[in-house]
């Protein structure tokens, strides 16, 4: 569920050390759908077709890596509670779900979590089932974990495509900001969920510059937006 994910990923910034081994790539993901970390600093799956040349040296790492055994258990409960009553595209497991970090002496800088969920062609069609509606339930919960949302859901241009972005700020450091951007690439629709804790400009300038291309060097689902 997305809303599990948002809040696992908010819990990067609070984290207050990151001494534990460094933890791997999500496996839970199927293996076809992984994206890769070129140089140390590109992230590219071409599952989504997508492009981020980011600043600093990442890393992969488990979405849920800085959660304790009792906030697992919570969020595996309250996932639970959710999936029961739930109906639509954005109920089962996510496709694609990857979290990358940028840390320096073992301290966080940046995150970054993407999640896509293959859609039908039923809901690619964005006159009876608009960007905006998926966005909405896609981005639950950002306020947890003391996160204050600055900008709600506002439209914007992600590579030439529609798209929209959510920015926050946290409660306890001001300066650590929050970056959510939704848009579709490739039949799927993907959250993108960033957090700064220092130079937050760079981090958001390089994910609204990603790249994105279509299966086929084709121009399909921008002619459904």
């Amino acid at each position: 569920m997305s809303q599990r994910i948002l809040a696992l990923c908010l819990l990067f910034f609070v984290c207050p050390s990151l001494s534990a081994p460094v933890p791997q790539a999500d496996s839970s993901a199927p293996e076809a759908n992984r994206g890769t970390i070129q140089n140390g600093h590109i992230y590219t799956n071409s599952v989504l077709g997508i492009t981020i040349f980011l600043p600093g040296s990442w890393e992969f790492m488990e979405v849920d890596a800085y959660s304790s055994p009792e906030q697992k258990a919570k969020a595996n409960a309250e996932e639970e509670r959710i999936k029961a009553h739930c109906s639509g595209p954005l109920c089962g497991e996510a496709d694609i779900k990857e979290a990358l970090r940028y840390t320096v002496n073992g301290r966080p800088v940046y995150s970054v979590f993407v999640l896509g969920y293959k859609l039908s062609p039923e809901f690619q069609n964005r006159q009876r089932h608009p960007l905006l509606d998926l966005a909405q339930i896609m981005v639950r919960g950002t306020t947890s974990n003391g996160w204050i949302v600055d900008e709600s859901l506002t439209p914007m241009s992600l590579s030439g495509r529609h798209a929209y972005r959510l920015l926050m700020h946290n409660a306890k450091n001001p300066q650590g900001k929050g970056f959510t951007y939704v848009a579709d690439s490739n039949g799927l629709v993907f959250m993108l969920v960033a957090t700064a804790v220092q130079q937050p400009d760079e981090l958001r300038s390089a994910l609204e510059t990603m790249k994105l291309v279509s299966e086929g060097h084709n121009s399909e689902t921008r002619s459904n937006q």
